[in-house]
């Protein structure tokens, strides 16, 4: 009887390491399984946030851009107004010498007429550039204006 039972442990000491190994053969599968499911979820979380952070750089990025434009328009206007005031002032200037020719009777005609012509070429080019500047400003506020627009359309997809 003794050898029966050792023979019955033997065997069922062996058929317990067997369902040990099997057991944590499936205990292992299980716990890849596992940690695949995990490496995939994570990888689906970072997508979405990264996702999720494009979009919020997209509007930051169109804002900083328009804002760019913004100003650029605002330094232009700046530019057209000293246009302008060098305009007022280039017409005193020649206000004052041609006063001053006739004031002290040099009255050179010659001299006065170049130097109203001179005076009406520099003004004319002046207020070409200020025209130039204007429509420039107009393009960049209308393009700071259209990239608001499209980025509070990009907001409203989401």
């Amino acid at each position: 009887m003794g050898d029966k039972a050792a023979t019955l442990v033997a065997n069922n000491s062996l058929f317990v390491e067997d369902y040990a190994a099997a057991a944590a053969s499936a205990l292992n599968y299980n716990y890849m399984q596992m940690k695949e499911i995990e490496n995939f979820i994570h990888r689906l979380e970072e997508e979405r946030y990264s996702k999720l952070e494009e979009l919020v750089k997209v509007p930051s990025k169109i804002r900083e851009q328009a804002e760019c434009l913004r100003r650029e328009a605002s330094q232009l206007y700046k530019e057209i107004k000293r246009i302008e005031y060098n305009i007022v002032w280039k017409k005193a200037e020649t206000k004052v010498l041609i006063w001053f020719e006739r004031e002290n009777d040099i009255i050179d005609t010659e001299y006065v007429n170049e130097l109203e012509k001179s005076q009406d070429e520099e003004i004319e080019m002046m207020w070409n550039d200020i025209e130039m500047k204007r429509l420039e400003g107009e393009v960049k506020s209308k393009e700071s204006r259209e990239l608001m627009k499209s980025g509070a359309r990009k907001m409203n997809k989401v």
